[in-house]
């Protein structure tokens, strides 16, 4: 038995998605997951839930495993787990009609739109001297600054950066992430 595992369960290997930063519109599409045809085993979402007014989040997962815990539930008992403000009525009330708003005024096909012509004028920096390289998606975009375009040599006295979270983009990076979806529409 490796760890992680239950004793008389078989090991598993799942794909979670956070949703955290790219749900809600910010990829275009409801989810991240779907802006990259991904099919996830189970998802996380928090802030973009409640459009930041209240703290709330929530995790989701598949059929799946869904009847698998229900399966172990009945020949265990019950599968009784909770925290203090889990279901809290107030998160609840607001997520629900954030949902509501985000339906209504088709949030996300307006996110696609803004996305794609913010991706656009992003492009338009791509030959500038001073960036290395431009990328993104949707509603989020990354301009990596550069001494040396050639070569991509970091300005001198740049600091680095040893989070994990910056492994795959380098501390040299201007990251794009508009606060509001609504405003002006772009065609």
């Amino acid at each position: 038995m490796h760890s992680g595992s239950i004793k008389g369960t078989k090991p598993i290997a799942a794909l979670w998605d956070d949703e955290v930063i790219c749900g809600f519109g910010r990829l275009g599409k409801d989810f991240g997951a779907n802006a990259m045809d991904m099919k996830p085993d189970m998802m996380v979402f928090a802030k973009a839930l409640s459009s930041a007014y209240v703290p709330v989040s929530a995790a989701v997962i598949s059929g799946e495993f869904a009847e698998a815990i229900e399966g172990a539930a009945s020949d265990m008992g019950v599968f009784g787990h909770g925290y203090t403000y889990s279901g809290h009525p107030l998160g609840c009330a607001v997520a629900h009609k954030v949902l509501e708003f985000y339906e209504r005024d088709r949030i996300f096909e307006h996110a696609e739109t803004v996305g794609a012509y913010l991706q656009s004028r992003l492009q338009e920096y791509a030959s500038h001297p001073l960036v290395g390289e431009v990328s993104g998606m949707g509603m989020i975009g990354a301009l990596e600054l550069v001494a040396n375009r050639a070569d991509k040599t970091p300005f001198e006295g740049m600091v680095r950066c040893r989070c994990p979270g910056w492994s795959r983009h380098p501390p040299r990076l201007l990251r794009l992430l508009p606060h509001s979806y609504r405003g002006r529409r772009h065609q």
